[in-house]
């Protein structure tokens, strides 16, 4: 009954165009909703810790890194693998024509095809090699582990770089706010200067002057709004998205921006810095380097390698003398033996051989290219010496330097704060006076530029102490902490 009913609804053609307008609002209403959705998703505000976990995941640099992580992890486990044996199955075939030597009877024959076919499995051992295997099983094993400090690094050295990205957004954005109260204030004044020209107490030059102040201030503002999407475009670079207009960070507490612990020394945060990847990684490579030059004195040690083998043959020009029941040759009627074919399972039984071989080499001259090998390598691990103690000291002096510029920055930022401070009453008394008409249009222009230059200093050592503090946090082996960045 019910696929009646449906044959019904079908055949009336009323039914059908209402069942396809129903059917096109519902795809309609599915594709705004993921539009929705999406838009939603691409708008809703990134959080530091989310920016540089994404980041990890899907910058190429990285990617880039890991790929290199994959080829040391194959190289360690192909190490490991040569202690194996090698095993090898080989096999030939051969057809001749013409005058070919009988294999049974060591006689040339003529007009004749003949087609043979051999067969060998063989296993190869090295018993002693000068310890190259074991040396390039752990050389590998550090590079794998040298691979995965790098890895590290790139991580490490991208969660720094998007934090900055980051700090940059939030003082591109204080920049355009500022830049837009300016403006905002200057059409206040443009207003209240229009009213005082119409009621004849200013002239109409001053509200030149004024709206020439609003011009330049728009100007500004957008040349502000360029700057903030700068800002998004060089953030979403390292998180490789695509879409960086509709990308948006969350605005920090600024009640919560300086709550870093600066109480550090500067020895404290190089002995912490030790354990960070970059110093790892040069530690590793001196190992390695080590390593190299035990590999390049293993070709001194003669070498011992035992082989073994099993493989059989089989000629279809071969015949098998004749025997009969006492395993006597039948003979013809010239009293000579007889031959019959020689089946191709007998031969492959009968023609069986194996072999067993011990071989030793030893080493006495090769152009001294073994003594020139070891020296390179000694020479290498010299430099990755000297890598290390440069690597060492350049995190001792940036630690130092890190410090001092942490110092300046809280202090500038103290200064910053008392400057508004100060310029804030400057302009009241300024915007008060103009408002009373005794003072000018400059003077109220130049005490509102002073107090935003206050306002953008303020935000610009804000924000570069912070970023100081977050690096100080990273040479201490902390992870950067979000919790001064908590969403309003």
């Amino acid at each position: 009954m019910f696929g009646s009913n449906l044959n019904h609804i079908f055949n009336h053609k009323s039914a059908g165009v209402q069942l396809h307008s129903l059917f096109l609002k519902g795809v309609e209403t599915f594709f705004a909703l993921c539009l929705t959705l999406g838009a939603s998703h691409a708008q809703r505000p990134w959080s530091l810790s989310e920016c540089i976990a994404y980041a990890k995941e899907h910058n190429v640099s990285v990617k880039r890194q890991e790929l290199t992580l994959q080829e040391a992890k194959v190289s360690s486990r192909q190490a490991t693998y040569s202690y194996l044996p090698t095993v090898g199955v080989g096999g030939s075939s051969n057809t001749s024509h013409g005058r070919i030597l009988d294999p049974t009877t060591y006689e040339y024959i003529e007009n004749k095809t003949s087609t043979s076919v051999d067969a060998s499995v063989s296993l190869t051992v090295d018993l002693f090699a000068g310890f190259r295997r074991l040396n390039n099983q752990r050389l590998a094993e550090l590079n794998l582990l040298a691979s995965l400090a790098d890895l590290k690094k790139a991580q490490n050295d991208l969660t720094l770089n998007v934090t900055a990205a980051y700090l940059e957004i939030l003082f591109a954005e204080e920049n355009v706010k500022l830049a837009e109260s300016k403006v905002k204030t200057l059409k206040q004044q443009e207003a209240k200067t229009q009213q005082m020209v119409n009621a004849r107490t200013k002239t109409h030059g001053d509200l030149l002057q004024v709206q020439a102040q609003v011009s330049e201030a728009e100007s500004d503002a957008s040349a502000a709004h360029g700057q903030q999407q700068k800002a998004y475009l060089n953030l979403c670079r390292l998180l490789e998205v695509e879409d960086y207009r509709s990308f948006r960070v969350a605005t920090p507490d600024s009640a919560d921006v300086l709550t870093a612990d600066t109480t550090h020394t500067a020895d404290d945060i190089v002995k912490a810095a030790q354990l960070l990847p970059d110093i790892a990684g040069a530690q590793l490579r001196v190992g390695m380097a080590e390593k190299s030059v035990a590999v390049a004195q293993s070709d001194l040690y003669p070498t011992l390698s035992l082989s073994g083998g099993y493989g059989t043959t089989y000629s279809d020009a071969r015949e098998k003398m004749a025997l009969d029941e006492q395993d006597l040759p039948i003979l013809n009627d010239q009293n000579e033996p007889t031959y019959r074919k020689y089946l191709f399972a007998d031969q492959v039984k009968d023609n069986a051989n194996a072999y067993i071989s011990l071989s030793l080499n030893i080493p006495i001259f090769n152009a001294w290219r073994t003594r020139s090998n070891i020296k390179l390598s000694k020479v290498a691990l010299r430099r990755a010496e000297y890598d290390l103690l440069l690597a060492q000291k350049q995190l001792s002096q940036e630690v130092e330097q890190l410090l001092i510029e942490t110092s300046v920055a809280l202090r500038r930022y103290h200064s910053s704060v008392t400057a508004v401070k100060a310029s804030e009453e400057a302009f009241r008394y300024i915007e008060s006076k103009l408002n009373v008409n005794m003072a000018t249009a400059v003077d109220y222009n130049v005490a509102l530029d002073n107090l935003i230059k206050a306002q953008s200093t303020l935000m610009q050592t804000k924000y570069e102490y912070i970023f100081k503090t977050k690096v100080i946090d990273f040479y201490s082996g902390k992870e950067i902490a979000t919790g001064c960045f908590a969403e309003r």
